[in-house]
């Protein structure tokens, strides 16, 4: 376990997760096992992919950021950065942002 979650600080291996399609899961034996019955309780879901002629993949569960860069001025701040295809932007500033919930009375 501990070589494992070295390798994982390093990126030395990616922790991924299964995109539903239209084709065979590319996973195996015991990662198939568990993530065959999830697609097997969606139906509906799945009949929507497939007439839609999606396919099964696999993405990275961690989105790693590649030349990131800021700017500061004032009150504002400017990123910039590239993903992966696939990844979306939003997702990655989300994660920036620490929402503070507010109780207000009207």
């Amino acid at each position: 376990l501990a070589d494992m979650q070295n390798k994982l600080a390093l990126s030395e291996v990616e922790i991924t997760a299964a995109l539903a399609g239209d084709n065979a899961l590319p996973t195996q034996a015991d990662a198939l096992a568990l993530e065959q019955p999830f697609i097997d309780e969606e139906p509906d879901l799945m009949a929507l992919i497939r007439g839609n002629r999606m396919r099964h993949d696999r993405r990275e569960i961690a989105l790693k950021p590649k030349d990131l860069a800021w700017n500061v001025e004032g009150n504002n701040i400017t990123l910039t950065f590239s993903l992966d295809a696939g990844s979306f932007a939003t997702s990655i500033v989300r994660e920036l942002v620490n929402e503070v919930k507010v109780e207000r009375e009207y």
